[in-house]
C-alpha cells in the first residue's frame, strides 16, 4: 500500500491566512495577496517560522482535518506570523517594485 507524508500545518496556515486577510482592507492587502506569487511567499514565510506537524497518509484513507484539534498554543503563533508576514512580504514587494 502506498503512503505519503502530509504537512498538517500547511492547511492550518492557509486557512488562517484566508481568515486574517478577510479582515484587512481590500486595498492594498487583499488585492496584493490575490497574486499567487505573493500568497505563496506569505505561506512560505509563515511555515518557515512555526513548528510544522506531519503525518503519514495511507492510500485510500483520508486524515481528519487538524483544525479541530489545534490548540491555542499553536494557533496564536501562526496568527502572529501571518500578520507579521503580511507586512514583511508587502514591504519586500514594494522595494522590488521601486528598484
Amino acid at each position: 500500500m502506498s503512503t505519503k507524508i502530509i504537512n498538517l500545518t500547511f492547511s492550518v496556515v492557509t486557512s488562517t491566512i484566508e481568515s486574517i486577510l478577510s479582515g484587512y482592507p481590500e486595498e492594498p492587502y487583499q488585492k496584493a495577496f490575490d497574486n499567487g506569487t505573493l500568497r505563496q511567499q506569505l505561506i512560505a514565510y509563515v511555515l518557515n517560522r512555526v513548528p510544522n506537524k506531519y503525518t503519514i497518509e495511507e492510500e485510500g484513507k483520508n486524515i481528519a482535518p487538524i483544525h479541530s484539534h489545534i490548540s491555542w498554543e499553536v494557533q496564536v503563533p501562526i496568527e502572529l506570523m501571518v500578520h507579521q508576514g503580511i507586512q514583511e512580504v508587502l514591504d519586500e514587494y514594494a522595494l522590488m517594485q521601486a528598484s
